[in-house]
């Protein structure tokens, strides 16, 4: 193993630039954007996560990202970043379960040619890609002991060595982590330091499962199928039936995987939707859940069980928008295309886009 015995500290913002410069993912400008753009939401949990959002984005402080696996530890990363006055500087992102300890090790250190066998050339880590900008630390109950002591030293003294090196580099780095484990029990347990857990939770966000924010599904069912609709790169627009929304929203099942398995859920009807009509029924959710062990369809008491103020008829209005924004996307936001595709007139779509509030759309 070859080793760099040069005793200098280098900083990065005074050094010459990082071969992997490219690397660096450059935010825009965020910090206006709503949090309601990445925390989809208005239950009282979620509430009082935007609220912690908002005063993690306007500090510098280490934070802490609990919550069970789907529950969206990295969207409220993304809103702390973007919010925060680095939002211009890089985000990097890290899944500290991805691999062995060495290659964890490697990917977050860096290191010099020849440290190890295939080393070939020198490599900047993820510390090093993220100065002046902010690292998210996902799955950081999942780090070997001898890495949480090197961690520890990262936040303690914003300063590290690449393998196989003893050249000091300084970085400006911002830290987010996530976990979906109970840190404070693998503290007792000994798979997790103390000190490490008290660095990292300077503020701690605790993510609510979605069985403990049932009533912000009506909210996330349309946002998701919006999302879809684009990424799946369905043939045409996908919308819910008013049943088939109800029933979704309302059916009765723990969502063991949270919003991912949702946004999941969402996919595999509008991807069989898009092959047929484009609507998703309340046959097509009941046939979906048919094997889920305690599913069964929303009962009254569950329907009236909407939070205070909230209109299913507002649900379903934004299911529509959603289906005339896919719509318009198709056709680059030509209106007399749209309607075409849609069979109406041009007059009759855009007084129902007036409607909805769409006309400058």
């Amino acid at each position: 193993m070859s080793t760099d015995h040069t005793n200098n500290t280098v900083s990065k913002k005074t050094g010459s630039p990082g071969q992997h410069h490219d690397l660096k993912l450059k935010g825009l400008d965020l910090r206006e954007k709503p949090i309601d753009q990445w925390i989809i939401g208005e239950s009282g949990p979620i509430r009082q996560v935007k609220k912690l959002v908002a005063e993690a984005a306007s500090s510098s402080s280490t934070v802490l990202i609990c919550g069970e696996t789907g529950a969206g530890k990295e969207p409220v990363a993304n809103a702390i970043h973007y919010r925060s006055d680095r939002s211009r500087q890089p985000f990097i992102k890290m899944n500290c379960a991805a691999g062995p300890e060495n290659l964890i090790e490697d990917e977050l250190f860096g290191h010099v040619k020849g440290a190890f066998t295939g080393a070939l050339a020198a490599r900047e880590g993820r510390f090093e890609c993220a100065d002046g900008g902010t690292i998210f630390l996902d799955e950081i109950g999942e780090m070997s002991l001898t890495l949480q002591a090197k961690l520890l030293r990262v936040l303690q003294q914003r300063e590290f060595e690449r393998l196989g090196s003893s050249r000091v580099i300084k970085v400006d780095i911002r830290i987010i982590a996530a976990t979906n484990r109970n840190l404070k029990k693998a503290i007792q347990e000994g798979g997790f330091r103390a000190d490490l857990y008290y660095r990292l939770a300077v503020i701690e966000i605790a993510l609510p499962p979605l069985r403990e924010r049932r009533s912000d599904i009506p909210l996330l069912v349309p946002h998701i199928l919006e999302k879809k609709q684009t990424e799946a790169g369905w043939k045409r627009p996908v919308l819910f039936t008013p049943k088939g929304f109800k029933t979704l929203c309302e059916i009765a099942y723990v969502w063991p995987g949270n919003v991912r398995e949702l946004e999941n859920k969402v996919e595999r009807l509008g991807t069989s939707a898009a092959a047929a009509d484009g609507w998703i029924t309340d046959a097509a959710v009941l046939n979906l859940f048919a094997d889920a062990p305690s599913a069964s369809s929303p009962t009254a008491e569950n329907w009236a069980n909407w939070q205070a103020g909230d209109s299913p008829s507002e649900y379903f209005q934004e299911q529509e928008r959603a289906f005339y924004r896919s719509i318009l996307a198709q056709t680059g936001g030509n209106k007399t295309e749209a309607a075409r595709l849609l069979g109406i007139n041009r007059s009759t779509l855009m007084s129902r886009l007036r409607k909805l509030g769409m006309n400058h759309s």
